[in-house]
């Protein structure tokens, strides 16, 4: 199918999609609608930034079904958030799967793909319980309860899938009812027939589009093509997160304890060759004890001797690793070989050139050391595996920083070969519904931040909005203190990240329309609030990477090296990003009116402050508070 065709029928089924849906036509999304057609039809990547109220899910998802009807071709979705996947799977891919069958006649089967470790094990819950052999965390009656709870559960699902899940369970209690795809024993489980993971790989294989997640394209980036059927196309949602999701699922970890879990597990086995392994285990906690904190530039020679002595070991178990007694030993021996491939990839991202690689030495809450390694750039996988191989539409509210695409493009790598970049927009009007307030009077963030001053001032803003404010704050030491503060202060109800479950907060915020609600960087992203019960967005300051990130200090390293600015290039451009992001929750809806205020005056007062400011929204800017507290005190 050409362009104009693909073009023609994506305009048509738009149409029926908003009269279904009882919406309104919407020229930016009209605009987006056909670039993505133009590029599927011409198998060309394209980066589309859609503002907030775009409706970017229609408007993509209209083409690209209609791409699968008539080529019969399966096509990929990927979010970051499972909000958004929720909000696909639930609403708007069945109102556009309805339209293209009403345009073409054909229907089109939209299905989600998770992990397969998403998923109950029925094995696993007809197992006894070896949580102590294989999670020093699970331990007391919470734990057990949730376990009871979940296999009671499991008697009665229809899906297996943890999201469905009717109560909190802890990561500890879900490992003991689930499996990594490497543990799975297959076609040797008693309980083949009834697999959950395997019945939910089976329909997402027979649909013809497949809706997943940032990880599980990161899994096929790594390597693992098998994770998906042959496809043609895929769109790319929340794309901003893409790069860091990428590079966390290529992230691997070397603990001292998980390797003597492992070597105890294989003891319980009656396998020889663990006492070597749990002897390796020892001697890489004392090199490590021997190593700072944080990025490690020079591999010492008692590091890499102990790396050497844990790969030597794992080998020699690997050969003893063979035949199991009953299905029950099969998947504990499934659970031992994938501890020990987790070994190999440690050891093979260990082996690589130093220059790709970042290397780092973290410390947990109980001061065990472990080793951390990361690819430093991923822009290079990213390209030879997806954007040069696929049609890739990469889209998000938030793509371009600065009023360029650069950062996108290069941190992707979808800039390494031909691609088209478009912004379509808002069908808002920031300049009217919104004001930004710079608190240029305030000193700059300072180690005790938020201050006297900024306390004042947030209070002051909270008190003339009498509430519906939304406050993100760059740490839990300074969301803490706001939410003490105001607590104290005033007589509103002052809700806390750490109190409940995102969600639920959410919507007890949405609900309320004079309560607040304060959290750290996973609320800068994903809350959507439409109408006056967030009326007035706060962040406390800019919110530039922590310099003594490992692996933002690989990266100015990198960026130096190659005389790039690394201010610029690894601490402004991702601040511009979650800046955004941040000030993004303000506008949801076309009637929606307020206030972002930002507590930190260097985006006033410094030469790059203009850079962050071309990030946002053209919103009306004020420094001056008390035209602003008027504002705010007339949409209270």
């Amino acid at each position: 199918m050409n362009k104009d065709e693909l073009q023609q029928l994506s305009e048509e089924a738009l149409k029926k999609v908003i009269e279904n849906l009882g919406g309104s036509a919407r020229s930016n999304q009209q605009e987006m609608t056909q670039a993505v057609a133009k590029s599927l039809a011409e198998k060309r990547n394209l980066v589309v930034q859609a503002g907030t109220g775009v409706g970017k899910s229609i408007g993509y998802l209209t083409p690209l079904l209609l791409r699968t009807a008539l080529s019969e071709q399966v096509q990929i979705v990927a979010t970051s958030s499972l909000a958004l996947q929720r909000q696909i799977t639930s609403r708007d891919a069945p109102a556009v799967a309805e339209a293209v069958e009403e345009v073409t006649g054909k229907a089109v089967n939209v299905q989600v793909l998770k992990g397969w470790s998403n998923y109950l094990c029925r094995l696993r819950l007809n197992q006894g319980d070896d949580a102590l052999l294989w999670d020093d965390a699970y331990s007391g009656a919470t734990g057990a309860e949730e376990v009871a709870a979940l296999r009671e559960w499991g008697l009665e699902c229809e899906s297996g899938d943890k999201d469905d899940v009717p109560f909190k369970v802890s990561p500890a209690s879900w490992r003991q009812v689930s499996v990594s795809r490497r543990e799975c024993i297959g076609r040797a489980c008693p309980f083949l027939d009834e697999c959950f993971p395997a019945a939910a790989k089976e329909k997402a294989f027979d649909a013809d589009v497949i809706v997943t997640n940032h990880a599980l394209l990161a899994v096929m980036v790594g390597g693992n093509p098998e994770i998906f059927p042959d496809f043609d196309a895929v769109v790319i949602d929340e794309a901003h997160d893409l790069a860091s999701r990428v590079r966390t699922q290529g992230t691997a970890q070397l603990w001292p304890s998980q390797i003597r879990r492992l070597a105890r597990v294989a003891r319980s086995l009656s396998r020889s060759g663990a006492g070597e392994l749990e002897d390796a285990s020892h001697r890489l906690e004392a090199a490590l004890d021997d190593c700072a904190e944080g990025l490690l530039v020079i591999r010492t020679e008692e590091l890499s001797s102990a790396m050497m002595a844990v790969d030597d070991a794992s080998r020699s178990l690997r050969s003893r690793i063979k035949g199991a007694k009953g299905a029950t030993e099969e998947i504990t021996v499934a659970r031992v070989r994938a501890g020990l491939e987790s070994i190999d990839e440690v050891m093979d991202a260990w082996s690589r050139e130093p220059e790709q690689m970042i290397l780092w030495i973290g410390k947990s809450r109980n001061d065990e050391r472990y080793v951390n390694i990361a690819p430093l750039a991923v822009s290079p996988q990213l390209y030879s595996t997806l954007f040069s191989r696929h049609t890739t539409v990469l889209t998000s509210a938030t793509l371009s920083v600065g009023g360029n695409f650069e950062q996108i493009k290069w941190a992707s790598g979808i800039g390494r070969g031909e691609c088209d970049y478009l912004d379509v927009g808002t069908p808002f009007d920031p300049g009217k519904q919104g004001i930004l307030y710079v608190a240029a009077h305030l000193a700059d963030p300072g180690r005790d931040w938020p201050d006297d001053q900024a306390l004042a001032e947030l209070l002051a803003l909270v008190e003339a909005s009498g509430g519906g404010m939304l406050g993100l704050f760059s740490s839990w030491r300074a969301a803490e203190a706001a939410t003490e503060f105001l607590r104290e202060k005033t007589e509103l109800t002052v809700l806390f990240q750490r109190d409940d479950n995102v969600p639920a907060l959410v919507e007890e915020f949405r609900l309320d329309r004079d309560s607040c609600l304060i959290g750290t960087m996973s609320l800068w992203q994903g809350v959507d609030v439409p109408g006056d019960s967030c009326r007035l967005v706060v962040l406390d300051r800019i919110p530039f990477p922590r310099p003594d990130d490992p692996i933002v200090a690989a990266q100015q390293r990198a960026a130096e090296r190659a005389g790039r600015s690394s201010f610029h290039e690894v601490s402004l451009a991702p601040a511009a990003l979650a800046l955004a992001q941040g000030a993004g929750r303000l506008l949801r809806g076309m009637d929606d009116r307020g206030v972002v205020a930002i507590l930190d005056s260097r985006i006033h007062t410094r030469r790059y402050g203009q850079y962050l400011r071309n990030s946002l929204l053209p919103y009306w800017t004020s420094t001056h508070s008390d035209t602003v507290k008027a504002a705010l005190r007339r949409l209270a």
